[in-house]
């Protein structure tokens, strides 16, 4: 969540007021390269392990099938990504995770 002070809007500034829900860590394994296709060149980057905690959550990744998908346009400027995982909580609810991006 973002404040806004009025006033000139040159002068006009933002104080960020956000606070993060969870904090964690993880590893990952060395990317799968697949250069040159149409798309562009591919990266697969398997999530190998995952923990998240916080105020309200716990949660480590739950089974193996847990990857960031990243495509490189073919011009390098710019591209996709995807990134998916499932969680479980420790009190044992499954949460399953999706975020889909655009760059450059």
């Amino acid at each position: 969540m973002s404040e806004y002070w009025a006033g000139d809007p040159s002068e006009r500034r933002v104080r960020n007021t956000a606070k993060a829900l969870v904090s964690g860590g993880g590893q990952i394994a060395l990317p799968l390269v697949l250069p040159n296709t149409p798309s562009g060149t591919r990266l697969i980057i398997e999530v190998l392990s995952l923990r998240l905690t916080g105020d309200r959550i716990s949660a480590t990744m739950k089974g193996h099938a847990a990857a960031d998908w990243l495509t490189r346009s073919p011009d390098g400027r710019g591209g996709t990504l995807d990134v998916r995982c499932t969680l479980e909580t420790d009190d044992h609810a499954l949460i399953f995770i999706s975020m889909a991006g655009v760059y450059g």
